[in-house]
């Protein structure tokens, strides 16, 4: 490593390093920082890929024994830097095909170019809306992992029945769903709460299992089993 690169790796243990910035018609200023020795991606106000983000999705996934239901189909609402898929792929060891499906194209870029993505083969990153997908796709999947944000917050169209609903259609039977939301405020608890309870309405029918986890401050994931 490059004398110059060292010291910055160093220092980013004591304070973050922003490195380059991207701008977002959806999510506004992105950063690309170095933290604790890695590149990360932040918003302004929170962190989108490889921090707080990445701890949370690596413990939800050994809390839930993710080791003993490997996926075969892999589909990813919302990209970010792409945390979710290098677990998957380093941790797990996980070679399933991933689909992902992110609206934004400079996350897309910005996963590509600032994280390399595409060494995660296979891999099918598609740029559309997560909900027009869900709506018209042919494919089932045995694993659906839901991470969309603007900033903090999930937008509404994802916090419905109908979208959980549609989520559960393209699910494989025994296959599993996990949904991250972060609890900002009064609303969004109640929107979450009722999220939860029309999912324990369905356990013993149409779903086997649904908890949450609760991991950072106000982070809540979602975890379905069909």
């Amino acid at each position: 490593m490059k004398p110059g690169r060292l010291i910055k790796s160093m220092a980013s243990y004591f304070w973050d390093i922003p490195l380059k910035k991207y701008e977002s018609l959806l999510s506004g200023e992105l950063t690309i920082a170095l933290v604790n020795g890695r590149k990360v991606l932040n918003t302004q106000r929170v962190n989108y890929s490889y921090s707080s983000l990445h701890k949370v999705f690596q413990a939800v996934f050994k809390k839930s024994h993710l080791k003993n239901h490997l996926p075969q189909q892999v589909l990813m609402l919302g990209l970010g830097g792409g945390s979710i898929v290098e677990i998957l792929r380093r941790d797990y060891g996980s070679i399933a095909p991933i689909t992902v499906i992110e609206i934004d194209p400079v996350i897309i870029d910005i996963a590509k170019l600032e994280f390399n993505i595409d060494q995660y083969k296979p891999i099918d990153i598609i740029q559309m809306d997560a909900i027009d997908y869900i709506n018209n796709s042919p494919a089932i999947y045995d694993m659906i992992c839901i991470d969309i944000f603007i900033n903090e917050l999930v937008p509404d169209p994802f916090l419905t029945n109908d979208f959980v609903q549609r989520l559960i259609h393209i699910l494989d039977q025994g296959g599993w769903i996990y949904f991250n939301i972060m609890i900002s405020n009064t609303g969004l608890q109640s929107k979450f709460d009722g999220i939860l309870e029309f999912l324990r309405r369905k356990k013993g029918h149409e779903i086997a299992e649904v908890t949450f986890y609760e991991i950072e401050e106000n982070n809540r994931v979602l975890v379905v089993r069909k």
